[in-house]
């Protein structure tokens, strides 16, 4: 009953998280986080779909209220949103003329959508998934991929995918402050980005430290508690775009 209610788009909600340009504070998008009413975690509501094989009908009715909800809160271009999918959503043949409709809709252009690829779910066929975001990306879409730098198979994603962005994985900010050794390798995936044009977010910043350590090293685009903690739309309606007017400058650790 309670995937039934999901599937139908009841029952669950999104929070919006801000993805910020460390060096001014500037908002580079929102990133919806998929809210369900009735079980403690996210993923356990995708894991029930993924067992009732219906793990892409959930993916997609999520992204629908997604957009849905930024489209109808009128936050002004350019401000971006985030959300994430299943690999194997983005390879369904069902999905793009699914994902055009959403856009023709809700009149939200392809380029104000980042397609996060969720990266704990096992690919046989790297090919294939490479070439449905070579499609996306050639549709105008922008695509990302979670928790970078978890693992040499996460690694060769990145290159083979060649995606816009990258979000590193939390346990690269976690106690970033105090290990030499996650600092060096986040200097080095910040080299290796800019070597090759791709956007690096480091997310799960949770304190002020780790904060000024990201800041330090020079990462350019941070997401966290210690920025600011997922909210509701109607709080970024408030914060960001009071008066009509154009998204203004971030402040962190507005609560």
């Amino acid at each position: 009953m309670r995937l039934f209610q999901l599937l139908q788009g009841k029952n669950f909600s999104h929070h919006y998280q801000p993805i910020i340009k460390l060096s001014n504070g500037d908002i580079a998008g929102l990133e919806a986080l998929f809210r369900p009413h009735f079980f403690h975690y996210p993923e356990h509501a995708f894991q029930q779909a993924k067992k009732k094989n219906k793990l892409f009908e959930l993916d997609v009715c999520a992204l629908d209220k997604a957009v849905r909800t930024f489209r109808q809160s009128r936050l002004l271009p350019p401000e971006k949103l985030f959300i994430a999918l299943y690999p194997s959503t983005m390879m369904n043949p069902r999905f793009v003329p699914i994902l055009l409709q959403i856009i023709h809709h809700y009149a939200i252009p392809a380029k104000q959508l980042i397609l996060e690829i969720v990266a704990h779910e096992t690919i046989d066929t790297i090919s294939e998934l490479r070439a449905a975001i070579q499609q996306l990306k050639k549709m105008g879409f922008t695509i990302a991929l979670d928790d970078m730098g978890k693992g040499s198979d996460n690694i060769s994603r990145t290159i083979d995918l060649a995606v816009d962005y990258v979000k590193l994985d939390i346990d690269l900010s976690k106690g970033l402050a105090r290990s030499v050794q996650k600092q060096a390798y986040v200097r080095f995936l910040i080299r290796y980005c800019k070597r090759f044009d791709v956007k690096l977010i480091l997310k799960g910043i949770e304190n002020e430290r780790d904060l000024h350590s990201a800041c330090s090293l020079g990462v350019v685009y941070g997401q966290g508690s210690a920025i600011h903690k997922p909210r509701p739309i109607k709080f970024w309606t408030e914060e960001v775009d009071p008066n009509g007017g154009k998204p203004q400058h971030f402040a962190w650790n507005r609560d």
